[in-house]
């Protein structure tokens, strides 16, 4: 008696570098499960694979647009705070301000207090 489990594979996909849809036979059961991958893998080829694959997991913050020069300045402000353990941040912004300005304030107060 053999203990050999089978398993069905419930889905699959292929990143290589060759150009596999190419042959005209196997190209028709290979149509949506390959991707030809450049060099090193790229985002969108892992994005590619996880939607065929079904293990892409949304994320909250996936639709929004990142700030970069808001970015930058929670870096800049990050910086400051970890060379100093004094400071103690404000109460947090009123709901009439704009968070950009808020941020920026508090940002020349840490830059005043830690120079």
């Amino acid at each position: 008696p053999s203990s050999t489990k089978l398993y069905q594979v419930a889905a699959w996909f292929v990143l290589d570098s060759q150009t596999l849809l190419q042959h005209p036979g196997p190209a028709a059961r290979l149509e949506g499960h390959v991707r030809q991958v450049q060099g090193s893998l790229s985002a969108a080829d892992t994005a590619a694979a996880e939607a065929v694959l079904g293990t892409a997991v949304p994320t909250p913050l996936d639709g929004l647009k990142m700030d970069e020069e808001l970015v930058f300045k929670m870096q800049d402000v990050m910086m400051l705070l970890s060379s100093s353990p004094q400071f103690h941040p404000p109460p947090r912004a009123t709901e009439n301000s704009s968070a950009a300005s808020e941020f920026d304030r508090l940002l020349q107060e840490a830059k005043q207090r830690f120079r």
